[in-house]
């Protein structure tokens, strides 16, 4: 059984021979630990290619080194210390009237080198791709305080900001379907230690419905879908 097969058994509830290894790869400095988690990464080889997240290595990568640096969203971020995530520090939608004139970034920017990675990548291991995201981005752009702000006050611009995010992930997902992939991931990292950041019955009304019309896209071309919890 090799590596696509073994992911694949697990998601469908089958019987693989080990528990597939998803963990992070090594594309992000980690300082002293590195040598620690490549050593484990011998000893259990990943059953993802690394060809996930490819084209958003530099920014990934640079989220996790010493320094301050902008994003394709305008976000800021800061980091104190290698290995260890950065934080945003500023945030361009931090007053709803600058809303109107903000631009995405392109959602087709780094499709071709997507393509190219996942063409070369090992298909003997399980290809997922970057679907996006939704929560995340909008309080990294707004603030985090003030997006609960206004969940709670049902601020009108916050659902535009939310079409927009959706339909952003929706054009990319038109290319990333029709290309080698297994999966498509969406990170969103929704919990904290206890529970949910939100009342459950806020979720489902606010954003439920949003995830599902990402996530029906990537089933109807008979690929999973992985939710999950991001580092940020």
């Amino acid at each position: 059984m090799n590596s696509r097969e073994r992911v694949i058994k697990a998601i469908e509830f089958g019987k693989p021979d080990r528990i597939p290894n998803g963990c992070y790869n090594l594309a992000v400095p980690l300082g002293p630990r590195r040598e620690a988690l490549k050593n484990l990464f011998e000893k259990y080889p990943q059953d993802f290619a690394n060809a996930f997240g490819t084209a958003r290595t530099l920014e990934w990568s640079m989220q996790w080194s010493k320094g301050t640096f902008i994003d394709d969203w305008g976000i800021t971020w800061k980091n104190l210390q290698d290995g260890v995530i950065g934080q945003p520090i500023y945030h361009p939608l931090d007053d709803w009237k600058k809303l109107a004139q903000y631009q995405l970034p392109d959602p087709l920017k780094d499709i071709e080198k997507l393509q190219k990675s996942f063409s070369k990548a090992d298909h003997s291991k399980y290809i997922l791709a970057d679907g996006g995201s939704i929560w995340q981005i909008i309080h990294h752009l707004r603030g985090f305080k003030e997006t609960f702000l206004d969940i709670i006050v049902g601020r009108k611009e916050l659902f535009l900001l939310i079409d927009k995010l959706v339909n952003y992930n929706l054009e990319r997902l038109k290319s990333i379907l029709e290309m080698d992939i297994d999966g498509v991931m969406f990170g969103d990292d929704w919990g904290t230690q206890q529970r949910i950041m939100l009342k459950p019955e806020q979720w489902r009304r606010i954003f439920k419905p949003y995830y599902k019309k990402m996530f029906d896209k990537v089933r109807k071309k008979g690929k999973h879908v992985f939710f999950t919890a991001t580092d940020t």
